[in-house]
């Protein structure tokens, strides 16, 4: 399983790509991820440029920056799911007492 790059990230054109690199005074990090996908999507729109981004499945649809096997951070779409142990609510009908 690959893990969450904890650093801050910038968007760079390479080429005829936007891909993400680190940057120490970044603005994106794993946090506002939702905020980076959004800011590339629109570049390359703009721009008329491809975006580098890796996913893992065809319904795949929330972003997360994952750090590859050399320490460099990818832009990724994983399928959402819930974390081992996370909190299930229930919703049960309302009863009420007629009698």
């Amino acid at each position: 399983m690959a893990k969450i790059y904890k650093g801050k990230v910038s968007v760079f054109q390479i080429d005829n790509e936007l891909v993400v690199k680190p940057d120490m005074e970044g603005k994106f990090c794993h946090i506002n991820v939702a905020e980076l996908y959004k800011t590339v999507t629109n570049l390359a729109e703009v721009h008329k440029l491809e975006i580098k981004v890796y996913k893992t499945e065809q319904l795949a649809n929330s972003p997360v920056l994952l750090v590859d096997k050399w320490g460099k951070p990818y832009l990724a779409l994983v399928r959402e799911h819930k974390a081992p142990g996370a909190l299930v609510v229930i919703k049960t009908a309302a009863v009420q007492k007629l009698a």
